[in-house]
């Protein structure tokens, strides 16, 4: 066939994810330091279970709007989360969650290239604690500690 042809039914085949340009993924922007809290990510777990539950919320609320401010991410709406995962019983805040682990995960690629991705033990944990409630504990923790990891890249960027 004729490459020249604008009649030809036939086109390249579509880069991977589908796009001319790949996956249809926006590229992380530089991180506002100074932002993103560190915390003691066994202290959020024990603050979690003590207050049954109470302070996973908040956690959940302050986190998301931490990572909101340091990637400036218009799409995450922690109060929006919030409410939609009081109203869940939670279950909404599982996928809030694993959400922030991979927001973290992209966010933190272009200083550390070797990071792994978190996010999916992060879910598979979430869902477990359906199961054996303990497991949402760890992933709280792995997401706390991500966190952690961004917030200091973030201000190591400042240096």
């Amino acid at each position: 066939m004729n490459p020249n042809n604008p009649y030809t039914p036939y086109g390249a085949p579509p880069a991977p994810g589908g796009y001319p340009g790949g996956p249809m993924m926006m590229a992380p922007g530089p991180l506002v330091p100074g932002v993103i809290t560190e915390r003691n990510s066994a202290i959020v777990v024990l603050l979690s279970i003590v207050t049954c539950g109470i302070y996973a919320f908040y956690w959940l609320y302050k986190t998301t709007d931490e990572l909101k401010n340091a990637t400036n991410d218009a799409q995450l709406n922690p109060a929006l989360d919030l409410v939609v995962s009081i109203l869940t019983c939670g279950l909404w805040g599982m996928l809030v969650t694993y959400r922030n682990a991979q927001k973290v995960h992209q966010a933190i690629l272009p200083y550390s290239p070797q990071h792994k991705d978190q996010s999916q033990p992060v879910l598979i944990l979430g869902i477990a604690s359906l199961v054996a409630g303990l497991t949402g504990r760890v992933a709280v923790y792995l997401t706390q500690e991500e966190l952690n990891m961004l917030g200091r890249a973030a201000n190591e960027q400042r240096r």
